[in-house]
């Protein structure tokens, strides 16, 4: 009977052993990879967290390098729209985004699109921030959860978005988010 004991005891401390050695591996791995990530990545500036970077000094703005790092990176723009409409300050705006606005179209920027760039906006105390991002291979719902958009969705010849056919989708089977008919969840995050 005791070598029966001593036989049981020694599996349950090998098991034992065998168990922490495991979980030691894992956290270790787990760390190499988070560590990886966040220097590969950089930092994830948020819309708020970017704007507070752009910083105006006797009627000259300027942006932090590692938030101008950043919108280089992610292939986006940024520009302050001043009290009057107009374009104050721009880093990397397309040529195809005006320079002038009016009330009207300041409000359809709370749609989260500009000339079918996606964006996302700001108050600033010069006026409001913006950030555009490529036109497009993503959406947002209100949640913020990404969505890629489906080939049937774009158009053939430019691979712009064809919103008429994404509305009538949208409408005809009454969603709510674009999560069917060519959109893909993704993890993309802005």
């Amino acid at each position: 009977m005791k070598s029966l004991m001593k036989i049981l005891s020694r599996y349950v401390l090998s098991a034992a052993a065998t168990a922490i050695i495991l979980l030691i591996i894992n956290f270790t791995v787990l760390t190499v990879w988070l560590y990886q990530s966040a220097s590969e990545y950089g930092k994830n500036y948020t819309v708020a967290q970017m704007a507070e970077e752009l910083t105006e000094s006797d009627g000259i703005y300027s942006l932090s390098e590692s938030v101008a790092n950043e919108l280089k990176n992610k292939q986006q723009w940024a520009m302050l729209i001043d009290e009057k409409g107009s374009v104050a300050w721009s880093t990397n705006l397309p040529s195809d985004v005006p320079h002038n606005y009016k009330l009207t179209d300041v409000a359809g920027l709370s749609r989260w699109y500009l000339k079918d760039y996606p964006v996302k906006v700001w108050q600033h105390e010069k006026g409001l921030f913006v950030v555009g991002s490529p036109k497009k291979q993503h959406v947002e719902d209100w949640s913020g959860t990404s969505y890629e958009i489906g080939e049937q969705f774009r158009d053939p010849h430019t691979h712009a978005i064809n919103s008429e056919s994404y509305y009538r989708c949208i409408t005809r089977h009454n969603l709510r988010i674009p999560a069917v008919f060519g959109f893909k969840k993704t993890n993309h995050r802005h």
